[in-house]
């Protein structure tokens, strides 16, 4: 091998290990509500990312709310544990999230927002389930918003555990079920795709 040959290779070499791990996108219906409002369910797109020292990378493409599109929330070095049938579980944590291609809305908070991501968010197998809380005040618009966001479906064998939902308290109650177009269903519904939310606020989409 001459030494143009190998000078080649290591150039190959070295732009193989910069080029950037690429983001996983997950599509799936997610339910928003305003400081415990009813929820509203629409489509979203979350992409995620394996950084290179094995923390996590989230990407909102495009969120919104209310009619009231943010833009795109982006929070890294999110920390994960690996679960023996290799489910990621992602801790929970606050972090300060960056907004980009963002509205007037997402000028107004300066291109940051502060975001909750929930113990029981988790990839398992090809889902993603996240929930997620958004803290968006904007004094100026008197707009102070808790807005609670759960994407995807808890696993079965989560919710068959009792894990109906991140943050949930073992006294907690159901305190209303809803289909996913936000109409009320008996609290007692089972069989198909619903949301309940539970006494302590929180809330979860189970089936």
């Amino acid at each position: 091998m001459n030494k143009t040959t190998t000078l080649l290779t290591a150039a190959l070499a070295a732009a193989l290990l910069a080029t950037p791990a690429m983001a996983t996108d997950y599509t799936d219906s997610i339910s928003i509500s305003l400081s415990g409002s009813d929820p509203v369910v629409q489509e979203a797109t979350i992409s995620v990312t394996e950084q290179e020292d094995g923390l996590y990378t989230i990407v909102l493409n495009q969120f919104s709310f209310s009619s009231m599109t943010i833009g795109d929330v982006t929070a890294t070095d999110l920390a994960v544990t690996t679960g023996d049938d290799g489910t990621i579980y992602f801790t929970e944590t606050t972090t300060t999230a960056t907004i980009t291609n963002g509205s007037v809305i997402a000028a107004l908070l300066g291109g940051v927002i502060d975001v909750t991501i929930k113990d029981g968010s988790q990839i398992h197998g090809d889902q993603l389930y996240m929930a997620i809380t958004l803290d968006v005040e904007i004094a100026a618009l008197g707009m102070d918003y808790d807005v609670e966001a759960i994407f995807g479906t808890l696993p079965a064998s989560d919710e068959e555990a009792g894990i109906t939902s991140p943050g949930t308290t073992a006294g907690s109650q159901v305190a209303a079920t809803y289909d996913l177009g936000g109409r009320a269903l008996p609290n007692h519904a089972d069989g198909q795709l619903r949301i309940v939310r539970f006494s302590d606020g929180t809330s979860a989409k189970v089936k």
